[in-house]
């Protein structure tokens, strides 16, 4: 485990500076335009790359050193923060400057995660997974908590041109601690891959195309991942409705300050979930988890909707967000250990463009079906019971119920992925 704790506590300091400036650029945004639409472009800006690029960077973890895409991402990121600094620096900073480098960040963080999540197997033992998946999430929680602190602190303190620097610093942790440990090398189908080198050297289009039907044929070959796939994309749409309705429900019963406290709860929640996932490590049979948490979490909804009080929605918000990072370190371990290590990247992709094609829609659905047809709470019992009834299909289709039985795992009981190959 100690290589994995390098690399992610180098990851995690990266992100609490990606997450200082954020804050502090989004704060500049709005005292300098006083616009609230340029201020939520920053968020929509920073989303636009992961639904064009995002999958690329799942099929570059495949082919190229994992820890210099991670390395990458930082330099990449960086770079971006000093343009900006030094535009502050010089009096020239505009709001489409941050745009511009807000995009370039996003672009550069399509490779972090592929690449990460590709590489845990690869340095932790197949039992420790869903444990450090755990933690990968609580990671993430606690920066989501301590950045717009740290951030409101910092800003007053030291300046948005501080806070900037400060970002600079992390990144060059993060890639520093990268170099502290040696990553096992990937080692690629060769003989599947030489008939297309030819072709994919010149052509990066056509070797996208190429690594995307590998992944799509490794997938397609075992019907169960495909019925997996499916259903957490059925999930990933319920949740997209869901919190696209969130706000509007806060609202209809609270203030601006409700709203700020059932976020903070949720992030909270999502934090000691990580935590309890990451000491627990979680049961054997980990289909049996995600369909009766991902259940309980649909019965959760139709509460909420049915009786909608602040004090429901605080005990909602914490319970339901307590649940994903169990939930999610169960999926990803089991994606990690039923498909080979050198083609993590490219079934990483294949996921992320099923869940890209169903995030949008569900944000475009939310918003007609509350606004005309159910209303935010009628909605959010919908998609609650909608999500309890999938559940319960899912857990009588026996190729999902048996899947962890159908398809054995390809890792050994207590060798990384490389080891064990």
């Amino acid at each position: 485990m100690k290589k994995f704790y390098i690399i992610w506590t180098g990851q995690i300091v990266s992100m609490l500076g990606s997450g200082l400036s954020g804050f502090g650029l989004g704060v500049w945004i709005y005292q300098q335009t006083g616009s609230a639409t340029q201020f939520a472009l920053t968020a929509l800006f920073m989303m636009l790359p992961n639904l064009v690029v995002g999958p690329l960077g799942g099929l570059l973890a495949d082919r190229f050193d994992r820890r210099k895409l991670l390395a990458i991402s930082d330099c990449g990121q960086a770079a971006g923060t000093l343009v900006i600094a030094a535009l502050l620096f010089s009096g020239r900073l505009e709001v489409w400057h941050i745009y511009v480098a807000v995009v370039s960040g996003g672009v550069f963080n399509c490779f972090r995660w592929p690449a990460f999540n590709a590489m845990l197997p690869s340095i932790a033992p197949k039992q420790h997974l869903m444990r450090i998946n755990g933690l990968v999430s609580a990671g993430e929680a606690a920066t989501m908590i301590a950045a717009p602190l740290l951030a409101g602190l910092l800003v007053a303190g030291v300046g948005l041109a501080g806070v900037l620097i400060i970002d600079v610093i992390t990144f060059m942790i993060g890639m520093g601690l990268l170099f502290t440990i040696r990553i096992p090398k990937l080692e690629r189908r060769i003989e599947a891959a030489a008939v297309h080198i030819g072709s994919r050297t010149r052509n990066y289009w056509r070797m996208a195309v190429n690594d995307t039907r590998e992944g799509w044929t490794f997938l397609r070959d075992r019907g169960a991942l495909v019925s997996l796939l499916v259903f957490f994309a059925f999930t990933n749409f319920s949740l997209g409705m869901i919190e696209t309705v969130f706000t509007p429900l806060v609202l209809s019963v609270g203030s601006v300050r409700t709203l700020g406290a059932t976020s903070s709860i949720a992030a909270v929640g999502m934090l000691l979930g990580s935590i309890a996932i990451s000491m627990w490590g979680g049961p054997r049979r980990r289909m049996q988890l995600i369909l009766g948490f991902g259940a309980l979490q649909g019965v959760i909804a139709i509460v909420v909707g049915w009786q909608t009080s602040v004090a429901t929605l605080m005990f909602g918000a914490f319970s339901y967000v307590f649940l994903f990072p169990i939930i999610g370190a169960a999926c990803n371990s089991l994606w990690q250990t039923k498909v080979p290590n050198e083609l993590q990247g490219r079934v990483g992709a294949v996921r992320m463009m099923a869940f890209n094609v169903v995030r949008p829609l569900s944000f475009f659905l939310a918003g007609t079906l509350s606004d005309h047809v159910f209303g935010p709470r009628g909605l959010v019992m919908v998609m609650g019971a909608v999500t309890v009834l999938g559940t319960i299909g899912a857990y009588a289709y026996p190729r999902i119920r048996g899947l962890e039985a159908e398809l054995p795992d390809l890792l050994g009981d207590d060798l990384p992925a490389a080891q064990a190959a």
